[in-house]
């Protein structure tokens, strides 16, 4: 779930990517190297996990915590 004060930044992203090449990454430039991409968007987002919970949880967390959750509601909608 997304918290209601992000959703429609998460909507108006999804629709400028739903108009959009969608060969294109979603966030990003057309030719980024995965390197230059994880230097410029995910370390800045790790370190400021890092100052809010700790010098132990980083981006990789988080998106272990997601695909988790993601999971526990297709299961609940499954059964």
């Amino acid at each position: 779930t997304i918290p209601t004060r992000y959703r429609y930044f998460f909507y108006t992203l999804l629709d400028i990517k739903k108009h959009s090449n969608q060969d294109l990454p979603l966030i990003g430039h057309d030719l980024e190297t995965l390197s230059s991409r994880a230097i410029s968007y995910l370390v800045p987002v790790s370190r400021a996990l890092r100052i809010l919970f700790g010098i132990h949880f980083n981006f990789h967390h988080l998106r272990h915590s997601g695909v988790h959750i993601f999971m526990l509601q297709i299961l609940h909608c499954v059964s």
